[in-house]
């Protein structure tokens, strides 16, 4: 078992790190292109640090994205644009 935490980011801090904007991280999640994240709150989403990096991952080591080879988060929940 891995005792090291994940660090959890916020949606500017994910827009930073994946180079997309914050509309697009949304829009990306509600296609099931991206993770959906963890409602921390109410109004409060946040992403652990390493399915971030795992998604890095998977975009690069596919060249032609994610939609070619199905997204591991195909079944993603809707995540209204403001959470």
């Amino acid at each position: 078992m891995n005792t090291e935490l994940a660090k959890m980011l916020s949606v500017k801090q994910v827009s930073e790190i994946v180079g997309l904007s914050v509309p697009t991280i949304y829009r990306m999640v509600n296609d099931g292109r991206f993770p959906p994240g963890h409602l921390i709150a109410e109004r409060s989403r946040r992403w652990r640090s390493d399915d971030v990096a795992e998604w890095l991952d998977f975009k690069t080591a596919t060249a032609s994205g994610c939609d070619a080879f199905g997204s591991p988060w195909g079944d993603a929940e809707k995540v209204p644009r403001n959470a």
